[in-house]
């Protein structure tokens, strides 16, 4: 049986560092695990748009009508720009086609970027109540539902740190920001939302570099005990 897991958090929370470790972790076991999306994320411009329009393109020809009512639904959802429409629109049907492809493995699966953390990206860039946006998504997030959801914390300055010391500035966000606050807002919709999700939850605080060990085998732990169940 696979097992997907997603971490989820506002950027420069260590959602991909966190996520690698505990990779790490599994492999030691001989576990099978895959890291799509940061498979896709290390490869270069041209290289990353197409593998993730292969996965959305795939999606499409699996699954036509649900790929056109997440379409329809995302449509529904203003934005600031037909850009960031088009984006958001990409990148739920890329997400989509990952979790598709994952479900068909016998793997671990482990994901920095999931349907959760889709739908946040959706709102980061709208206007819309972050509550009628989760609603709005309900029946797509029941659907594409990882097995476990991570929640990575850490204090704002501890995030402005992280953000700083990306190569070359590269963030979408800046912590002294109303966008950064809108971010966090969201963030805390959706960890309210997995209260009443089908699938387990965690959370782990990740300030310093000596909590990422024990977070990470926090992690595989709760991992290896849902392989078990399953």
């Amino acid at each position: 049986m696979s097992v997907i897991v997603e971490f989820v958090g506002v950027p420069g929370v260590g959602k991909s560092t966190l996520s690698h470790q505990t990779a790490k972790i599994l492999k030691s076991d001989h576990s099978h695990v895959a890291e799509p999306i940061r498979r896709v994320d290390n490869r270069s411009g041209l290289h990353r748009v197409l593998s993730k329009g292969r996965f959305a393109v795939e999606q499409a020809l699996r699954h036509p009508r649900t790929a056109l009512s997440t379409t329809e639904d995302l449509l529904k959802i203003d934005q600031t720009s037909s850009t960031d429409q088009v984006r958001v629109i990409f990148n739920l049907q890329y997400v989509s086609g990952v979790m598709t492809h994952a479900h068909l493995n016998h793997n671990v699966t482990l994901l920095d970027q999931g349907p959760y953390q889709g739908v946040w990206s959706v709102g980061l860039h709208s206007l819309s109540d972050w509550g009628y946006l989760f609603d709005h998504f309900e029946q797509f997030l029941s659907r594409t539902a990882p097995d476990l959801v991570v929640c990575v914390d850490a204090e704002t300055d501890t995030i402005t740190d992280r953000l700083a010391n990306r190569s070359g500035g590269d963030t979408r966000l800046s912590t002294d920001t109303a966008q950064f606050s809108r971010a966090v807002a969201g963030y805390e919709e959706l960890k309210t939302q997995l209260t009443t999700a089908n699938c387990r939850t965690i959370t782990v605080t990740n300030e310093t570099e000596a909590d990422l060990e024990p977070n990470a085998a926090r992690i595989a732990d709760e991992i290896r005990s849902l392989s078990q169940s399953n």
